[in-house]
């Protein structure tokens, strides 16, 4: 459980459930797609960003 508390008063504002699993693959996602990322060239970054803008 994660509990985001107030500075106004220290009290819990929310509390949420989280899945452990879920964050792991998250962040292993999110390397690999860095990692991916970094690996092309600058005009196929130019050229990826163009179709999803453009």
């Amino acid at each position: 459980m994660i509990q985001t508390i107030t500075p106004i008063d220290n009290t819990i504002y929310v509390e949420r459930e989280y899945n452990s699993k879920i964050i792991e693959e998250t962040i292993s996602n999110s390397v690999f797609a860095q990692n991916e990322w970094g690996s092309l060239k600058v005009e196929e970054r130019v050229d990826f960003l163009k179709k999803i803008c453009c």
